[in-house]
């Protein structure tokens, strides 16, 4: 789900969530992955960000607990991390690797405000002339877990989410994630309460193919 302002570069490996956000003073290019335990998928992972010239890659499912040992061993050097991961509760978990050199600030205030959800979000300020918009992004990284909501609450606190967003933010807007919705069946209600909903705020759904082997293409 993406701001209707980004564009995609066709130069990057169609297999790979990664998506270039235009502004004024150049490109932010971020990845998003489902790790499914970054612990022992770290070496690939490790593999595919020292492969791309990246400046944030987003996951889902880290698997990861807030345990210092842990946390040190996913490090990545040249990265900053930061991570939202469960507590009592096994899987799941949220996280970004951002360069070294990108200036930014967590927005837990957002996270805070809709607990309920598994989301995780930045702020990034570009250096651009005058006031304008386009120089600062709002990036957030969510996962929609059955475990945590039913589908129809989760798309009640997605909306609730993107409303609270309209009040305390008026840059550019890029949510990554896992929607966990199939929007290949239009017809569907969970489908098209989600559309509404990207409509509603003038979101815009950047990926456009199949995520999983079985043809269905849950964002």
């Amino acid at each position: 789900m993406l701001d209707d302002t980004l564009d995609l570069s066709a130069s990057l490996d169609p297999g790979l969530n990664i998506h270039p956000l235009c502004f004024n003073s150049g490109q932010l290019k971020i990845m998003h992955l489902n790790t499914q335990s970054m612990v022992s998928t770290f070496n690939e992972l490790l593999l595919t960000v020292n492969s791309y010239p990246l400046d944030i890659a987003a996951l889902r499912e880290t698997w990861l607990r807030d345990q210092p040992q842990l946390l040190d061993y996913v490090s990545i050097p040249g990265f900053v991390t930061e991570f939202r991961n469960r507590e009592g509760i096994r899987g799941g978990g949220v996280g970004v690797y951002i360069k070294e050199n990108i200036n930014y600030r967590r927005r837990r205030d957002i996270e805070y405000a809709h607990p309920e959800l598994e989301h995780l979000w930045k702020k990034r300020l570009i250096k651009v002339p005058g006031r304008n918009k386009y120089g600062r992004a709002l990036v957030g990284v969510i996962y929609n877990s059955e475990r945590m909501l039913s589908p129809s609450d989760w798309l009640n606190s997605l909306e609730n989410l993107l409303g609270y967003l309209t009040v305390c933010w008026d840059g550019m807007l890029m949510l990554t994630g896992d929607i966990n919705i199939d929007v290949l069946r239009p017809s569907d209600h969970l489908a098209q309460r989600y559309q509404g909903i990207l409509d509603m705020f003038e979101l815009t759904q950047i990926v456009k193919r199949p995520t999983r082997t079985t043809k269905t293409f849950k964002t």
